[in-house]
């Protein structure tokens, strides 16, 4: 990392798909899987996909190489979904439901594909935990929420 061509820190970054047990219990507590879930994988397995970035700044070269003070720092982070909605079903499946009357009833249902980000900010005795779900479709995305 550099400031006018000034080195100031240094920055690692890295991903790794992992398995469930290799998950920290804290992550899987938080991740709070509904018994729908665990259900359907026990037939398709989640994929888990490590993202760790390491970031490193020295404080004193940082206020020598600027003329304002810095108080933190702001995190990008792109994820380019565009493979995952290449391979997605309809957004709109058929679905059939019998009637008080017998009779059989066909009403279109939406499909939606769900990315959970479970991210750990740490700096110092600083820790906390962030969970965002990403709600999509072969169309895009549709939603994204911040979970408690």
């Amino acid at each position: 990392m550099s400031v006018k061509e000034n080195i100031i820190g240094w920055s690692k970054e890295g991903f790794d798909f992992i398995s469930e047990r290799n998950v920290p219990k804290e992550v899987m507590q938080i991740r709070n899987r509904s018994a729908l879930l665990e259900a359907d994988n026990r037939y398709t397995k989640e994929k888990i996909i490590l993202y760790r970035k390491l970031l490193q700044i020295d404080r004193e070269k940082l206020d020598e190489n600027s003329n304002y003070f810095v108080a933190g720092i702001n995190e990008i982070l792109r994820i380019n979904v565009q493979s995952f909605l290449n391979k997605m079903d309809n957004p709109e499946v058929p679905l059939f439901v019998t009637k008080d009357n017998g009779e059989i009833e066909k009403l279109m249902g939406v499909k939606a594909y769900y990315l959970n980000f479970i991210i750990q900010l740490k700096y110092q005795d600083f820790d906390i935990f962030k969970r965002y779900r990403v709600v999509l479709n072969r169309n895009g995305i549709k939603e994204i929420e911040e979970l408690k």
